[in-house]
């Protein structure tokens, strides 16, 4: 029909554009490597391997369909056509200085369509710093869409960096971001605009994703959490879920971070608020925890190749941790 066959030309003009975006993601990654000594730039080499052998299988694949395409008359199915998606993005990391590194991950419509995801992990800038930072690359990023970025960006980090705006005077180390205590008093940096103090309360939030699949965007998910002190699980697939639990603030600034990773679909679904009173100590809140820390959840894959997550193994891990009246509310059943 003529809707099956305009379906299939999207499919292959997608996967035209997809397939030149991973071309042009290797061949800046392989240049970058030959710039950057090794203790300057961290590639994550088996994704690298990963999206050659699919380029080379994509094209093989592309050729065939192309030569026989009645075979693709149920591509309709978007599982079914999932093979076609590249089976995970690029990252990679750059050492600024000995105390700045800056991570990029690259998605698969990037240089095309979007800039790369920009992250600052820093023993020098403060959180308001960083995310300046952040925003200005990315500000950079978006500003060359359709070209290849990183070096440019690589070279605006460092200039930035020797601007005043982010020199960092000795009082201000204390609100680090790798610091494993900030208080309450985040909410009322001048960054915030509003001036409002942040609520003193513990925060339990569950985040739904259309699907997670990126080895980096899960090591991320995990990472970040760890980094913010916040406990819970993260289940990869389609869909996805994430939990986290912890001091508010230290919530906020989690959701904020995983959002700037790009998603097909993010909705926070259920937040559960407990306000704290000023005798609440760590051990209080240690035993409001519901989880002792952040982890990857493994489960049962289902369908042809086991995307899926089995929803029966995540309705009885909740309910391991006195959590499984959160079910029905978090996957509509």
């Amino acid at each position: 029909s003529s809707s099956s066959s305009s379906f299939i030309n999207n499919c292959f003009s997608q996967m035209d554009g997809t397939r030149r975006d991973i071309e042009e993601q290797i061949e800046e990654v392989e240049s970058l490597i030959s710039i950057y000594e090794e203790d300057k730039l961290t590639v994550d080499l088996e994704a690298l391997s990963l999206l050659t052998d699919w380029l080379r299988h994509d094209v093989t694949t592309t050729s065939q369909t192309n030569t026989h395409p009645s075979n693709n008359t149920n591509n309709e199915d978007e599982d079914d056509a999932s093979y076609t998606l590249p089976p995970d993005e690029l990252s990679v990391s750059v050492h600024i200085t000995s105390e700045n590194e800056l991570t990029f991950l690259l998605p698969s419509n990037y240089p095309s369509q979007e800039p790369p995801c920009i992250f600052i992990r820093s023993q020098q800038l403060t959180r308001t710093q960083c995310t300046s930072l952040v925003d200005r690359l990315t500000a950079v990023g978006k500003e060359n869409t359709g070209a290849c970025s990183l070096f440019q960006l690589i070279e605006e980090a460092a200039q930035a960096l020797e601007e005043d705006e982010y020199a960092v005077s000795v009082h201000d180390e204390d609100n680090n971001i790798h610091n494993d205590h900030y208080d309450d008093n985040d909410g009322n940096d001048e960054s915030d605009g509003k001036g409002k103090h942040t609520p003193h309360e513990f925060t339990r939030q569950f985040i739904y994703f259309h699907h997670i699949r990126s080895k980096q965007k899960r090591h991320n998910i995990v990472n970040f959490a760890r980094e913010l002190q916040l406990t819970g699980f993260s289940v990869h697939g389609k869909p996805g879920l994430v939990c986290v639990e912890g001091m508010y603030d230290n919530v906020v600034e989690y959701v904020g971070r995983v959002r700037r990773l790009h998603w097909q679909r993010m909705q926070c679904k259920m937040t559960e608020r407990y306000p704290l009173k000023k005798e609440d100590n760590d051990e209080t809140i240690k035993h409001m925890r519901k989880f002792d820390e952040m982890r990857e959840l493994v489960v049962r894959g289902q369908g042809p190749r086991g995307y899926h997550p089995n929803l029966g193994d995540v309705r009885a891990y909740l309910e391991e941790h006195h959590l499984g009246h959160v079910f029905e509310q978090l996957f509509a059943i």
